[in-house]
């Protein structure tokens, strides 16, 4: 459904590859949610709380998705169908986004130190806060409030639950994939379009101690 805007000048990237880039690029940091309180951009829709500091687009999201069609149309008469999929391509996007922040930290910090470990291990190894923050993801840049939080959901015994439960999930073959490796109808119907986690953390976030015991 997504053509190419001008296809003389056909970009170096694919779609998908050029959407993750520029939900990292946009990344918004933390946000104020309409509930009350802050949290980390962990969702699409707190994109949408974020105001552009362009002042060009009403928030973030839709900074995305302006900046996404100017190397894409719609295909004629298939354009609501469009900006449907894409919202549910970034959707899952983000979540997959910062999934994979942590992973690749794991991954780093054991690097760093000539260790050596697998995607797989990495996505059940969970570290000691101290241990994360030396490692913070390219998009969250110099954000050190932002990289702190997602540090402290990471190491929270409810995302260690829910990381054991999406392990479990994911060997007994009851793991739902993205868009991309299968069809998006489905997926839809098997997920819907539900963004979940509006109210986890408040502001301000607790300081974390690293392993000198002063705080980061």
């Amino acid at each position: 459904m997504f053509k190419y805007g001008d296809p003389r000048r056909l970009p170096t990237r694919e779609y998908s590859n050029i959407l993750g880039g520029l939900i990292r690029k946009h990344f918004p940091g933390i946000v104020n949610l309409p509930s009350g309180g802050r949290d980390v951009a962990w969702t699409w829709k707190h994109y949408s709380y974020a105001e552009d500091p362009s002042g060009k687009c009403a928030n973030m999201q839709e900074r995305v998705v302006r900046h996404f069609w100017k190397y894409f149309t719609r295909a004629e008469g298939k354009e609501i169908a469009c900006d449907v999929i894409l919202h549910e391509l970034c959707r899952v996007r983000v979540t997959g986004m910062h999934y994979e922040a942590r992973v690749q930290c794991v991954r780093d910090w054991h690097a760093e130190r000539k260790v050596w470990m697998s995607k797989a291990d990495c996505r059940d190894t969970l570290m000691a806060p101290w241990q994360y923050l030396q490692n913070p993801p390219q998009y969250v840049g110099e954000d050190k409030a932002c990289f702190l939080a997602m540090v402290i959901w990471w190491t929270s015994p409810e995302y260690a639950l829910s990381t054991r439960r999406a392990s479990e999930a994911f060997r007994d073959g009851r793991w739902i994939t993205c868009p991309g490796q299968q069809e998006l109808g489905p997926y839809l119907a098997a997920r819907g379009s539900e963004d979940r986690r509006d109210t986890k953390l408040v502001w301000p976030f607790p300081k974390v101690q690293d392993q000198e015991g002063a705080a980061s």
